[in-house]
């Protein structure tokens, strides 16, 4: 009986050791500073935006069909922006002064950067998505087509900086997700998500050059993130487990392969800290250290809650924002701040 105590107490304190690293370990990561609630009928978080020098916050609320602009400091709210029918993505461009907005119904928005007056309108196809913007040929790529408009194929548009519908690149793949683009190169990478690979585009070339297939089964592969520096892309697949995967942008192989949250919108990679964040609707965010580019230790889960895939990383503020579903028909804005 005593031998049967001595074990269960033994037991017990490893237990505890346990949970008690697990959550230290979880505060030498990130830290909950400030819960913004936000109205009755605000629920569905899309994507966000982030304007650092000005303070500013963009959201898109898809069954609110606005864009709502937070402080990022007080999280209060300073503008709605009406006018959509299912606004997708925010790309604030201070150099321009602009605030590019996509819409599900397929149209690329252009509004300025301080009055947030709309002066432009692209029309694409249904399903205009992400939008990235290359400084060095002022040239706007924007996803669109594909599966929502029952299309067998997507594209990537091409639009100018005075909103002139340029070119299209046409891509095999009916849902496509996420725009990567590299600083000194002419690559962008995009998720092939039916396809279940990294698609990459030669903005040189206008058109997709080559596909990476994601290793072993995973499959369903939604955001994706670059470490401009040390020439990686991660992405995360859905199925038939969720994972971190790390591809070598030279070489196009996968070098690391880790269990990752379920449900990922959306990752960033800190070059700070080196380290990589992915939010969930299973309720947490990974959390990833680089130890060196092909090797990544997972460090940490920061539990968000239900519904919580829609994140941004503000490395100016050291600060995560995760947009997380309260119910059916309500939302908060949770503010999460690196601890040192």
């Amino acid at each position: 009986m005593k031998q049967q105590i001595v074990i269960c107490l033994t037991a017990l304190a490893i237990l505890a050791a346990v949970v008690l690293t697990g959550h230290a370990q979880q505060n030498t990561t990130f830290r909950l500073v400030q819960k913004i609630p936000l109205p009755t009928g605000f629920n569905h978080f899309d994507h966000f935006g982030v304007d650092a020098k000005g303070g500013r916050l963009f959201a898109t609320f898809e069954d609110h069909n606005t864009v709502e602009v937070f402080d990022l400091n007080t999280g209060k709210i300073l503008h709605s922006i009406p006018g959509f029918t299912v606004p997708h993505n925010v790309l604030y461009l201070p150099d321009l002064n602009e605030v590019v907005i996509t819409d599900g119904a397929g149209t690329v928005n252009f509004l300025r950067g301080d009055s947030l007056e709309k002066i432009a309108t692209v029309k694409l196809t249904i399903n205009a998505d992400f939008v990235v913007y290359d400084p060095r040929t002022q040239l706007f790529y924007v996803t669109n087509g594909g599966h929502a408009g029952k299309m067998t194929y997507a594209q990537v548009s091409i639009i100018d900086k005075n909103a002139k519908h340029v070119d299209d690149i046409r891509i095999e793949a009916s849902h496509i997700e996420f725009l990567s683009a590299e600083r000194s190169g002419p690559r962008i990478f995009l998720s092939l998500t039916d396809k279940n690979a990294i698609g990459v585009i030669d903005r040189d070339k206008r058109k997709m050059v080559t596909m990476w297939p994601l290793p072993g089964d995973s499959e369903y592969n939604i955001p994706n993130a670059l470490d401009q520096d040390h020439a990686r892309l991660f992405t995360v697949s859905r199925k038939p487990t969720p994972k971190l995967i790390v591809f070598d942008t030279a070489s196009g192989k996968s070098v690391a392969v880790l269990p990752a949250v379920g449900e990922s919108d959306d990752i960033a990679y800190d070059a700070k800290r080196k380290r990589v964040y992915v939010s969930g609707a299973e309720g947490f965010v990974s959390v990833f250290q680089q130890d060196d580019p092909d090797h990544y230790t997972p460090l940490a889960k920061i539990p968000t809650g239900k519904g919580a895939a829609t994140s941004t990383f503000v490395p100016e503020l050291d600060r995560l924002y995760v947009g997380v579903k309260q119910g059916e028909k309500s939302a908060e804005l949770h503010v999460y701040e690196v601890v040192p």
